[in-house]
Formats: C-alpha cells, structure tokens, sequence
C-alpha cells in the first residue's frame, strides 16, 4: 500500500473522544478487553496524544495515518467493503507485539521481495501455524532468524490452519499492507532500532487486580517509603560486596546467579534485589534513550537484566512493590531516575548518569541467554561513524549464477565472493587449457554466463569482468554505522550526490537550495530545524522545480559551507556533495 509515497493532507491532533472510539475500535477487532488494560498499556497501543491526517496512495485507496507525539507511525485505516479497518504501524508492532499474530518467511524473502511490493506466496511461509491463522486474519510478518519481531503488516489471503508442510503447494498467502522502508515506515522523524524481542513479549500485560495484591501482601496500597527503598539499597550493596569477591576468582559466579540456583529458598527480599540489580545492569550496560515509557523500559530492558530464573518465581508481582509503577517510583526515591506521570502511566525522564558510585562500582551478573536471537550476518560490520557506500552485485533475471555460485553465498553478491567462485568452478572442472594456462577452456555453463553464444576459449583475465557486465547488475549500497548490506539504501548507477545551489531569486534575495539529502538517511523536518539554527536564517521545504518528487530545503542567505559541515555531522562526505553558485560575482570598479 505504501511502495509508493501517499498523498497526505496535514497533520492535527485528534479529540479525546475520538480517540477513545479508535481505541474501542482496535480492542474489539484484536480481541482485547479493554476494561482489562490498564492505563499504561492503554497509551502504548494508542498513544496520548495523537495526531491524524488523511491519505490517498496511488491507487486511489483512501484512509488515515496515526502519529505519536514525537512523529513516529503508530496506525493506519484504510477501507474493507465500506468499513474502515484499523492496522497497527510496525512502530506499534514492536511497542506491542501481542496484538497481531505472526507469520514466519525467510528473511532473504523480506529484503528480496516482499520489500518490492509484491506479496508473501504460500511456498514462502515457514510452518507449523498457530490457530489463529485463518483467511481475514490482520497478521504480522516475521523472518524465522528473529520470530517474534514484526517486519511486515498484511492480511491472510487463505486458512493456514492444520497446513503442516507448504512444499509444492501454491497460492497468496499473505497480502501486504506496510512493510519496513515502506513509505509509512519512512514518515518516522527519528530512527527506531530494530528490537530483538523474546516469546514473553508476545504476552498481553493486563492490569494487576490492586485489591488481591494488596490482601495477599498485607500492603494499603499506598506509594513505597523512602526507608523500604533504602533497606534494598543496603542489602544489594551487601551482595554487589559478595559478588566482587566471587568475580575475582570466576567471573561467571555472582551473587545474583547463586541466588538463582536456589529459587525454593527465596526471599521477598532477594526477589527485591534482583529487580533492583537488574536496573542497575540496565543503566550500567545499556545504552537507554530518555525519555522512555515505563513499559518499554521494564519489559526491553530490566526484565531482560534478571539472573536466569524462572520468570515464574522471579516477576514484579513478587516483588514487595508488586506493579512496576510503585517500583519505579522507589527508585526515584533512590536517585536512581526520574519518572512522570500518575498512577501506572509513566515516563522515565532521565536515568542516574555513570559517574554514580553505584554505578561505577557495579559488578555485572549473567542474565538469560536470547532464545532467539537473530543469526549473524556474514558481511562485516563498518566500525566508521560515517556513511560507507558499498558495491555489491545482483544477478540478472537471465543469468545462470546458481550454475556456479555456491549455495551457502546468497545475494547480495561482492565481487571477491563472484571472483572466488568462479575460479573454483574452474579448478573443479578442470577447465584450464593446458597448452596455454592463461586461458580457460568455456563450457556450457561459463558460455551462458559471459554472453557467448558458442563454447570457446578465454583469457582467465577476461572471465570475471565479462560474466558481471552479462550475467549480473551493479549496485551501490549506503551503509550507516553497524548496519548490514541486505538493510541499506541500495541504487543502480551509482547513488545520486547531494546538490546545493546558492542563488539569486526576486532579483536581490539570495537563497541556498539543498536537495537529494533523503538518500543519506537525513530526515526533512529534522534537518530543516537544525538547518534555521545552525544558519541563524528563516527555511522553507517545498518541491524541487525540475522534479516535484524531489524535496528542497531553502535557506535564506548564502550558507553553503554551514549546510556542508552540519551534513558532515551526519555521516556524509564532501564529495558525495555538489556544490554550485549561481551568484554572478560583482564587477570591480
């Protein structure tokens, strides 16, 4: 739906109350009891505030888009027989992983094809299926190396239910809505990091029943004491002390995890210190973006610091604070954080910094392995804080690679990696002419893949540059820091360099134009405010003349060189830059 860029009329906060009837609408088609979420997980699937605005794509298919404050996609509608149906964002997907059911593919399929626009064919689906699973069914679209995180949304074409094996089967699957890179996805004015999410966050968190926890806990349900969160304070610095003397003799034995080992014998104060010292790990450890959701910060982070015990045993409601509002409250108390918020509706606004003696002395324990953690990828990562332009190969609809291509190296191709193999195909086949060892002797196979029509022989250096011309295509890939190939912004014939054109407009008013900065992963609105501050100037977005697909920033005012170092700041290097002046220079008198 969203292959090509919609058109959007401007956005605007919608009304509580419509809000509210969005929310009814989303809980009843994704069989969510509203009356059993609370407040706080109320605002996760559908953000407060939120923003509105209406599209139309190509294709002449109408509805609206959803926005959270920071303007990040959250949902979108769109028309099913006469009934406007709502589709969670992949934004949302992450947030809440609960609310769609999922449907495995491989991961080459992702980035290879459905990325293209085309939609997900039974043969490309990974079983066993889960019973949910029927024709109708909104679900989500996972790679089988990272299950349980969202990379599509679409709707079931067809009941997969009781299907065990789809070898020699056929028909669509899955028809796609949203896919990541989409154009939807690309409204995002922030990157979001890909999360790898675990099987518990597929769980739905209803709210906590107050009045059971409080009789079992003999509690009055009233805010945990600044003396309760400091008894926790001096009992974990009693076990982080035990914990260093471990770790000078095995780094692997902590307090924590000796704790573990004997979950019978637990106490609600142990249980206290693992979540206090997971919050520690999490701050230690982990680099955490404030501000951030109480949920989103308890369930990616602190839940995921917790020794490897049974989450049975070991959860918030164990706990003396039992609901991670009251824990977090705590630990503001601790000077640990700062939170907002009333009741279970909070938001972490700052973390304690690492120059904290408790921070500083903290000794690490060992936490429950990914069960399913993405596979790593065989191409390397870039350790340079600035954009690399990578050029790889993609085989032609023609081409005969798979003949001598090995079957463990997948496209995206490198030249080395086609270099290799082909030499190998050689030397397997004995293909070396003997009487003249600087040339090979073509068979059928590297015929086809040269363009030749009839077998003959071929210098050896010849071979590689003329089976790329016939057999494959010439990418370029803009690769950021530490992301993969198969992920970046790929384009053929090379990667459009950025223009800036400093010119004279109106007769005297001079303006600075820079365009083509959305190929380098530079975001219109957000460059356009660092662009009126760094240059001290009023700017304006609008559509390039020549090509009105084309997005422009004006800059009042000759800046060229101001626009080249905040690019810079970005990753982008001077000669990915093209530069011109149209200004005529004044004569001398």
């Amino acid at each position: 739906m969203f292959k090509k860029k919609p058109s959007i009329k401007g956005f605007s906060n919608i009304k509580s109350s419509f809000r509210r009837d969005v929310l009814d609408a989303i809980c009843t088609l994704y069989n969510l009891p509203k009356e059993k979420l609370s407040a706080e997980t109320a605002r996760e699937i559908l953000p407060n505030p939120t923003q509105e605005a209406r599209f139309l794509t190509v294709k002449n298919e109408e509805g609206s888009i959803f926005m959270d404050d920071r303007n990040i996609p959250t949902w979108f509608s769109a028309f099913d027989k006469n009934e406007e149906v709502f589709y969670p964002a992949l934004y949302t997907l992450w947030r809440c992983p609960y609310l769609l059911p999922i449907v495995l593919t491989h991961d080459v399929l992702i980035k290879e094809v459905l990325s293209m626009g085309a939609n997900l064919m039974l043969p490309g689906t990974v079983p066993p299926f889960e019973p949910r699973l029927t024709a109708g069914t909104v679900v989500a679209i996972a790679s089988s190396k990272s299950p349980h995180t969202a990379m599509a949304v679409g709707v079931l074409c067809m009941d997969l239910v009781g299907i065990d094996s789809v070898i020699g089967k056929q028909g669509e699957a899955v028809r796609i809505l949203h896919i990541i890179n989409d154009e939807l996805f690309k409204m995002a004015k922030k990157d979001v990091a890909i999360p790898q999410l675990s099987e518990a966050s597929l769980e739905v968190p209803w709210a906590e029943d107050e009045a059971g926890e409080g009789d079992e806990a003999g509690e009055t349900g009233g805010t945990v004491s600044v003396s309760e969160a400091q008894n926790v304070l001096e009992s974990t610095e009693n076990l982080e002390g035990t914990s260093q003397e471990n770790s000078e003799n095995n780094p692997e034995q902590t307090a924590s995890s000796s704790l573990a080992e004997g979950v019978s014998k637990l106490t609600l104060e142990d249980i206290d210190n693992f979540f206090y010292r997971a919050l520690l790990q999490s701050i230690a450890t982990s680099h955490i973006e404030t501000p951030i959701s109480s949920s989103n910060f308890m369930s990616n982070h602190v839940l995921k610091n917790l020794p490897p015990v049974d989450s049975n045993h070991v959860n918030i409601k164990k706990t003396s604070w039992k609901k991670a509002a009251k824990f977090l409250k705590a630990m503001e108390k601790a000077n640990l954080l700062k939170v907002k918020g009333k009741g279970d509706d909070l938001v972490i606004l700052s973390l304690v910094g690492s120059e904290d003696d408790r921070i500083k002395n903290f000794v690490p324990h060992r936490v429950k392995k990914a069960t399913n953690s993405a596979q790593p990828v065989a191409t390397p990562k870039k350790s340079s804080d600035k954009l690399q332009i990578v050029k790889f190969f993609k085989p032609t609809p023609k081409s005969n690679f798979s003949q001598f291509m090995p079957s463990n190296v997948v496209s995206p191709f490198f030249k080395d990696e086609i270099k290799a193999a082909l030499t190998e195909y050689v030397r397997a086949h004995d293909l070396v002419n003997k009487q003249n060892p600087s040339s090979v002797l073509l068979d059928d196979v590297l015929t086809k893949a040269v363009g030749l029509k009839s077998a003959a022989a071929m210098d050896r250096s010849e071979i590689l540059p003329k089976t790329l011309a016939h057999s494959f295509s010439e990418f370029d890939a803009l690769v950021k820091p530490d992301q993969d190939i198969r992920e970046a912004a790929s384009f053929r014939g090379g990667i459009p360099p950025i223009k800036i054109i400093t010119e004279m407009v109106i007769g005297r008013k001079l303006v600075t134009r820079v365009l083509g900065y959305e190929n380098y992963y530079v975001r219109t609105e957000e460059f356009n405010s660092e662009l009126k501050v760094k240059c001290s100037a009023s700017t304006s977005i609008g559509q390039n003349r020549q090509n009105p697909k084309i997005t422009e920033i004006s800059v009042q005012g000759p800046h060229a060189k101001k626009i080249i170092d905040l690019l810079a700041t970005k990753g982008v290097r001077p000669q990915w830059i093209e530069e011109e002046n149209k200004v005529k220079p004044k004569k001398k008198k």
